[in-house]
């Protein structure tokens, strides 16, 4: 093939806008599926491949999440890629099932135990089975990370936990050192008020006795002047 191909990829993991990879003039099979292998984008999420001699695109992500379009600027020959200007659509299928009878959520290979279940709420199951049916029993444990949860939910439970507990009787004794120190401070006050209200009373006392000492001492003046005149 003398001209350039371009494969657009589109829908999924490729968005709207999609991507796209040039194929050089003359490409082989191989030099095609090598192109588009190495390309940056479209290689982490579909891989080329042959079959026989035709290219075979498939996706790396599993689930609905992991289809797409994808289309040619040439008309499908043997000489090129043999997609087509047809856009040529994957569509992927997301795992379907229940765990332990309860309803399950699938999202690719992941099927996860709807929240609200008794027994598997949050619980994730990797399944690579293409068939319908039973597919065995698994035994489950809580795991570390699961206890460390626990133990963290049990210690910050809003009402009941550990650490709210120990925090209200912190708050508790706050408010009750804080009351104490309320009454000391009024009783202060009040013993200040009663304190400066002796302190004038003492003062008043003082100036009466000081008045009476100066009248006094003007007394005694004028009875000694009165003793040297009829002197």
């Amino acid at each position: 093939n003398p001209d350039t191909e371009i494969l657009n990829f589109s829908g999924g993991p490729f968005g709207a806008q999609g991507r796209g990879v040039i194929i050089a003039p003359n490409s082989t099979l191989d030099g095609i599926i090598a192109q588009i292998n190495s390309h940056s984008v479209i290689s982490l999420y579909v891989t080329a491949s042959r079959t026989g001699d035709s290219l075979t695109l498939t996706a790396k992500q599993y689930g609905a999440q992991g289809g797409f379009t994808v289309v040619s600027t040439q008309m499908a020959a043997a000489n090129n890629s043999g997609i087509g200007t047809d856009p040529v659509s994957v569509t992927g299928v997301d795992v379907a099932g229940t765990i332990n009878g309860e309803a399950a959520t699938g999202r690719g290979q992941i099927l996860a135990g709807n929240a609200g279940n008794a027994n598997t709420d949050g619980l994730q199951v990797l399944v690579n089975s293409t068939v319908t049916g039973t597919h065995g029993s698994l035994v489950f444990s809580k795991g570390v990370g699961n206890l460390v949860k626990y133990m963290a939910s049990s210690a910050t439970d809003f009402l009941n936990g550990s650490l709210s507990t120990l925090s209200n009787d912190l708050n508790t004794r706050i408010s009750e050192m804080q009351t104490e120190i309320t009454d000391l401070q009024e009783r202060l006050k009040a013993r200040e008020t009663f304190l400066r209200q002796q302190f004038g009373a003492m003062e008043a006392a003082v100036a009466r006795i000081r008045s009476a000492s100066a009248g006094l001492a003007a007394l005694g003046v004028v009875v000694s002047q009165s003793t040297k005149q009829s002197s």
